[in-house]
């Protein structure tokens, strides 16, 4: 189940296909489209590795952490170069 959840997740939500990702980067028009769009990207990752972390072993999950941490710091960096804008 979770393997399904998974692989459903990354195909729609995260790691969309190529082709959808050229048709998102051709609607970048200006630098503030590009940094909200690296804060949708940066969120969903955030939900994804969320979903993760239920299923690796104990060992496993402070790794998993540590990138939702690394994502977070991400998503504060944007923001923060959203607000010269």
């Amino acid at each position: 189940e979770m393997v399904s959840y998974i692989n459903s997740f990354v195909q729609d939500q995260v790691f969309e296909d190529l082709s959808s990702g050229r048709g998102k980067g051709a609607e970048i028009k200006d630098p503030l489209n590009a940094i909200n769009l690296g804060i949708e990207f940066e969120k969903r990752s955030i939900l994804f590795y969320s979903g993760i972390k239920q299923a690796v072993r104990k060992s496993e999950k402070e790794a998993v952490e540590s990138i939702i941490g690394e994502e977070h710091k991400h998503i504060c960096q944007l923001l923060a170069l959203r607000r010269k804008f």
